[in-house]
């Protein structure tokens, strides 16, 4: 999906964060053919970049708001939404081509476009990089580039061991870790005595 069209009539309520205006043009950009759309929570989140636990709960909030309906397909069991918001139409006399600003000309019911997924544009959301372990030589060199005094073999030894968890959490940048491993094999020098005032 290239774009997310959200409608004028749900794009100017301000009493769903921006956050739901996005999910609902999710929606109904999804649902613009059949009139319904089946995308499960851990797609609607990849699409937004939100956790599956948040769609969940904003889900809800569209529906509590009216702007949505969610049943279960007869035959398949599989969740079914349709958006319902009485300005939606999911005919072919929508707007059928894109624009940059967020409006079409001549169209009878704005559609306001949030993003282009394809783009290289710094507005749309980023997804971190999965975790890579480093080898040796990476940990070798990044301490080199850095000043870092440690034993880099130590290092991944250690972390490869334990699974690369930093505490219960699976590591994310190995690059802090070996920052305060550094930190942490430095000799402690005392601090500087205090300066006591007699009178």
């Amino acid at each position: 999906m290239a774009y997310i069209l959200i409608p004028d009539t749900v794009y100017q309520r301000n009493d769903i964060p921006r956050r739901l205006h996005e999910l609902f043009g999710l929606l109904y950009s999804l649902s613009r053919k059949t009139g319904i759309c089946d995308a499960g929570n851990t797609y609607l989140s990849k699409q937004l970049n939100l956790d599956s636990k948040t769609v969940s709960r904003d889900l809800r909030v569209l529906v509590q708001k009216g702007l949505i309906s969610v049943c279960a397909d007869a035959s398949s069991g599989r969740r079914i939404i349709r958006v319902v918001d009485q300005m939606v139409n999911t005919g072919d006399d929508m707007v059928t081509t894109e624009c940059l600003n967020g409006h079409q000309d001549g169209d009878d019911m704005v559609n306001h476009i949030v993003y282009d997924k394809k783009s290289d544009s710094t507005d749309t959301p980023t997804q971190r990089k999965r975790f890579q372990p480093p080898s040796v030589t990476e940990v070798a060199d990044y301490c080199r580039e850095h000043s870092l005094s440690m034993d880099a073999e130590r290092f991944v030894d250690y972390y490869t061991a334990n699974g690369w968890m930093a505490g219960r959490s699976k590591m994310r940048d190995w690059q802090a870790a070996a920052r305060n491993w550094a930190r942490r094999e430095q000799p402690n020098t005392p601090a500087e005595p205090e300066m006591k005032f007699v009178n």
